[in-house]
Order: C-alpha cells, then sequence, then structure tokens
C-alpha cells in the first residue's frame, strides 16, 4: 500500500527525531515521488527536496547533498526569479554544506550573492542582514583575506549591537571573531580591546590610544 505525502512527511520527521538519517533520508525521498505528482511547482516538491537534502548533509554524503541543494536552487530561481529571497535561502543551505566542509572558495560567492539579495529586500541594516555579512565577513577571515574580512565585522557589529544591545550572545561572537583577525594582523592593543569589551571592561586608557574602533559601549 503506497503511504500519501503526508503520512511520508511525518514518519521522515520521526526518523530525524531519533536521529535516524539514512532513514529519514529514504523517506523523504518517497515524500519528494509524491509530491512531484502534483507538479515541479508545488512548493511541497522544493520542500521535501529541502530535507532530503539536509538528511544526506547529516550522513556526511556531501555529493549527493550538494546535487538535490543545486536543484532547489534551480527550481526556486525559475519559480521566483533569481532576485527572491526563498532563491537566498536556498543558496544559504548549499554555503553552508561548503562551509561545513572547509570549501570556503566555492561557499564565497554565494554569500556574497545572499547578502546582495537580503540587502536589496530587507535593506542594509536589518538583523538578518547583519548575520549574512557575519558568515561572508567568517568565509574572508577564514581565507587569510583580512581586508576583507573586517569591514563585514565592523558593519555587522554596529547593527547587532543596535538592534540587539551591547551584551547580547551575538554581538560576544562577532567581537571575539574580530578580536581574532586584529590578533592575526599584528595589532595586538586593538584585540586586547576587543578582548575587553567581550568581558565588558574596557578601561578609559585603553579606549584613548586606539582611534577608528568601532565604539563597544552604549552611550551615556
Amino acid at each position: 500500500m503506497t503511504q500519501s505525502l503526508d503520512d511520508l512527511r511525518l514518519a521522515a520527521e520521526k526518523a530525524e527525531q531519533e536521529g535516524n538519517y539514512p532513514e529519514a533520508a529514504r523517506l523523504w525521498g518517497a515524500a519528494l515521488k509524491e509530491a512531484e505528482r502534483f507538479g515541479a511547482k508545488d512548493p511541497r516538491v522544493t520542500a521535501c527536496m529541502t530535507k532530503l537534502g539536509e538528511a544526506l548533509q547529516a550522513q556526511e554524503k556531501f555529493g549527493e547533498a550538494e546535487k538535490v541543494f543545486q536543484n532547489v536552487i534551480s527550481l526556486k530561481t525559475h519559480a521566483f526569479g533569481p532576485e527572491h529571497m526563498e532563491v537566498a535561502q536556498a543558496m544559504n543551505l548549499l554555503a553552508g554544506l561548503y562551509y561545513e566542509q572547509s570549501l570556503f572558495d566555492k561557499a564565497e560567492p554565494l554569500c556574497r550573492k545572499i547578502l546582495g539579495i537580503y540587502e536589496r529586500a530587507l535593506g542594509k541594516e536589518h538583523l538578518d542582514v547583519a548575520t549574512i555579512a557575519t558568515n561572508l565577513a567568517m568565509l574572508y577571515h577564514s581565507q587569510g583575506n583580512f581586508d576583507q574580512a573586517e569591514p563585514l565585522y565592523k558593519r555587522a557589529l554596529a547593527t547587532r549591537q543596535k538592534l540587539l544591545g551591547y551584551g547580547h550572545p551575538d554581538v560576544i561572537v562577532i567581537l571575539e571573531n574580530y578580536a581574532s583577525l586584529l590578533q592575526e594582523t599584528n595589532r595586538p592593543e586593538e584585540a586586547e580591546y576587543m578582548r575587553t569589551c567581550v568581558m565588558g571592561r574596557v578601561s578609559g586608557r585603553l579606549r584613548s590610544t586606539l582611534h577608528g574602533m568601532p565604539s563597544m559601549e552604549p552611550p551615556s
């Protein structure tokens, strides 16, 4: 007896919750075949395809997952156009897959495209844009492209401070990454500044020696 699409999806989700990713992938593959009966433009097709890719990625079947995510991008580009947020979100899955494999040269151009789509859709000071800017900064940083990483860290930091507050964990993450970049570029005093910002204790003496660094404290 053939299982319905809803039954297959529920079974696949249960397998995921149990950590049984081979079974989840099998079930998402079966669900995808059922979804395709409704036509390639049906959103259930890309939804099942995305979940299949994630189940394959969880098993470290990176080559298979890559092909699935590329198909998701192709279908969504055809359905929505290349500038749509749905396309950017699909690209983000593929970029994450490349990042997990340390394939930074493949992830970088995708992240640049994603950032452009997010900026045009949401505006440059949106929190989600700051997240993508951070991702791209980390990619540049990982490749030793410090000149390209630093302005993105600064920009994301300013947005997250403004929208989340100075002590938020997401702000701390950027401070720590930025401190690492500064240390790697032989700027120990600036790196110290960032590290003391993480701990919430920036002295007036240290702050007065550094010019052009972003403010790390709320205005009084």
